[in-house]
């Protein structure tokens, strides 16, 4: 089958996390606890060797301590992401964090729901960076070019990984599955017609 291909943008947000050095240590210090485990994948399918994550828990929001401290504090920006791509209400279905020691990685794959992104709590000059995969083409990659405190949000369809972590420092980030709810209103009215009588 021959397709015609229409290609449409998909929007990458990207910015800071003002409150990053107030809560970047008590953070790190509450996801020491979490519970958690190695993430080593080798299959005809998966190849992925993340140092530490707690994506096995990913769907309670209310009891893990991490969480609790990070919510509050997070959910404004969500709530600006959603407004800046035209919707208002969201549901976060999914968070979780991600340690990177040397050598590990997180390969190509995408998440489920709407958006997803990725917030660097720990990310040391030299750090491995998320990559993406151009939709128009599959052949061509390009890197989010991230620093310590920032936060890109990306839809979930769009093929992504962690790459190697190729120095000797830890890379910790956290991540979450999101999706939309309702649409802005003034959006709603963009291209609509009416009639007069």
């Amino acid at each position: 089958m021959k397709f015609e291909k229409s290609s449409i943008s998909s929007t990458v947000l990207k910015g800071r996390f003002e409150e990053h050095k107030e809560v970047k240590k008590k953070l790190l210090d509450l996801q020491k606890d979490a519970p958690g485990e190695p993430c080593v994948l080798l299959d005809d399918y998966h190849t992925d060797n993340i140092s530490f994550t707690d994506w096995f828990h990913a769907g309670d929001l209310e009891n893990r301590p991490w969480v609790k401290y990070f919510m509050p504090r997070f959910t404004p920006y969500w709530g600006e992401m959603a407004k800046e791509l035209g919707f208002e209400n969201l549901q976060i279905n999914k968070l979780w964090f991600q340690r990177y020691n040397q050598e590990s990685f997180h390969n190509w794959h995408t998440h489920a729901s709407n958006y997803t992104g990725v917030y660097y709590l720990e990310l040391p000059e030299g750090s491995g960076q998320t990559e993406f995969i151009d939709p128009t083409d599959l052949r061509t990659t390009w890197f989010n070019d991230a620093k310590e405190g920032d936060i890109i949000f990306f839809p979930c369809h769009l093929i992504h990984r962690g790459s190697i972590q190729q120095i000797n420092k830890q890379k910790t980030i956290i991540s979450w599955n999101l999706d939309f709810q309702t649409i802005r209103r003034d959006v709603l009215k963009v291209g609509a017609t009416s009639s007069t009588k």
